[in-house]
């Protein structure tokens, strides 16, 4: 599910209903991702989210430090235990 379509069901969970319908959001979205001490509800921007994830998983297969059986899977079945920063994206020449 494309990161847009998630978000879009988190706002649609607070904002459904006729009364919101026509005039839109009352509060805006980003104070809503605020923490709860800084006034907001606590909740996540998951672009922001996906990308901490997507660079925290680079780090443990370049550092090795991440013995998991996904880890072991993609450095020794797709990176063929070569170097992260010369493989080539798929399609790419």
């Amino acid at each position: 599910m494309p990161l847009d379509k998630i978000e879009q069901v988190m706002r649609s969970f607070l904002w459904k209903g006729d009364d919101l319908s026509k005039g839109g959001a009352k509060v805006a979205w980003d104070s809503l991702c605020l923490p709860y001490k800084e006034g907001g509800l606590g909740f996540r921007d998951v672009e922001a989210w996906n990308r901490a994830a997507m660079v925290k998983h680079i780090w443990h297969l370049c550092t090795d430090s991440d013995h998991s059986i996904w880890s072991s899977w993609v450095r020794n079945y797709l990176m063929k235990n070569r170097n992260l920063w010369t493989l080539r994206a798929p399609g790419e020449r």
